[in-house]
């Protein structure tokens, strides 16, 4: 979000009008903040965590589209791949949550983030939902601005943003400076009442 202003400011705008300013948002909340959600599904496009998904082996030889997989073999989904395919995310190295949100959206990718089969990850929905009130929380209260090296950066791998994301392994981004402070009084009576509210429990 640090590179992406306007997205944010756009975030902060359906939060504030849809959930207020004087509490967090929450899960309950999802279905009228479906600009927040399409963001954090264009998260999940863009950086898969683990852009390979999880290593499997054959129990059997094995014959897909005319091609012999023995017994033993290791495989990997590509799940990067299928999440940046052209055909079905036009312009996808474009950083652009509308995409979900157009009368024939493209692809959902929770389809492919959480692995696929009998193999897909059993927390998927707990991950998920978790990861939208994390996310709507934050950007609820919170300001997040890149710092100038990091702007440097982005515009430099503009159509190649996997460069600022370690090359191999699970994704995350690189070192990166930001900042983040509270976006204003109304958000720190609400960080205050968390706090009382933890304090007590």
């Amino acid at each position: 979000m640090s590179i992406y202003p306007e997205i944010a400011a756009r975030v902060q705008t359906e939060i504030d009008a849809q959930v207020g300013r004087d509490r967090l948002p929450t899960l309950q909340d999802r279905e009228v903040l479906p600009y927040t959600d399409a963001v954090l599904q264009e998260v999940m496009r863009c950086s898969p965590v683990a852009p390979l998904g999880l290593e499997h082996c054959t129990s059997e030889d094995i014959e897909i589209r005319g091609y012999t997989i023995k017994k033993g073999t290791t495989i990997e989904a590509n799940i990067w791949a299928l999440m940046h395919e052209s055909s079905s995310y036009p312009d996808p190295h474009t950083f652009n949550p509308d995409r979900f949100l157009k009368q024939k959206p493209d692809p959902d990718p929770r389809r492919f983030f959480f692995g696929f089969g009998r193999r897909v990850c059993p927390g998927q929905h707990v991950a998920n939902n978790g990861a939208f009130t994390m996310c709507a929380a934050f950007m609820s209260v919170f300001n997040i601005n890149a710092g100038k090296e990091t702007l440097l950066e982005a515009k430099s791998h503009e159509k190649e943003p996997w460069r600022m994301f370690t090359a191999y392994g699970v994704y995350e981004p690189k070192p990166f400076q930001c900042t983040i402070k509270p976006r204003d009084q109304a958000a720190l009576g609400v960080l205050e009442a968390c706090r009382e509210t933890e304090a007590i429990q």
